[in-house]
């Protein structure tokens, strides 16, 4: 009992400290660039998200480049990459093709899972970014925050009901129901696995 209590606690907190994550695109921000994405660790500035579409701003998310090995670690580098993937999938879904040529910072057209989702992992993957791969995993409290992230985030994809019902609720008369589909499922199947062994 006393076990169960303890997770649903947990899972509580990381639902209060991770649920502006939905919302962002309808926030406003004081300069040009989404303060979340920060430029110490990317080659270049994030594209102008006012001035550029979705899909420019998410191809510079993903060519950023993979940590060499070393120093990084097969641990990291796996959830890099799984990361990186569900990016990827998420933001050339067809459900996304109302939105993807939308500036970045424009409110969805259309408002559904996929979208949000996407809004998620672009975040999560920008964090992971900014792990330093040369230290341990044990003495980074930033890789510690990224595997509870992820974990939230496995939350909704595992459970898209759930994952709609939040957002349903958000976006009452305007919100679109669309299926994850077989290649992110298969993907949410390798982040779990991934978080398997921590």
């Amino acid at each position: 009992m006393l076990i169960t209590i303890a997770i649903v606690s947990i899972l509580l907190a990381l639902l209060f400290k991770f649920q502006n994550s939905f919302r962002y695109e309808e926030n406003k921000y004081s300069n040009s660039q989404d303060p979340s994405i920060t430029t110490s660790t990317m080659s270049t500035s994030m594209p102008d998200p006012y001035k550029n579409s979705r899909q420019v701003c998410t191809q510079w998310l993903l060519d950023h480049p993979r940590p060499a090995s070393p120093p990084a670690k097969e641990g990291f580098l796996k959830l890099y990459d799984a990361i990186k993937n569900m990016v990827r999938l998420l933001a050339f879904h067809s459900a996304m093709e109302p939105n993807i040529q939308q500036t970045w910072m424009t409110p969805a057209k259309s408002k559904n899972k996929i979208y949000f989702m996407w809004d998620f992992w672009c975040r999560s993957f920008t964090m992971i970014t900014q792990c330093d791969p040369s230290l341990s995993k044990l003495h980074k409290d930033s890789w510690e925050e990224m595997k509870l992230r992820v974990l939230y985030g496995l939350t909704f994809m595992t459970n898209p009901a759930n994952c709609d019902a939040i957002n349903e609720s958000a976006h009452r008369g305007s919100y679109d129901y669309r299926d994850f589909g077989p290649e992110v499922d298969q993907a949410t199947r390798d982040l779990q696995a991934i978080s398997n062994t921590w």
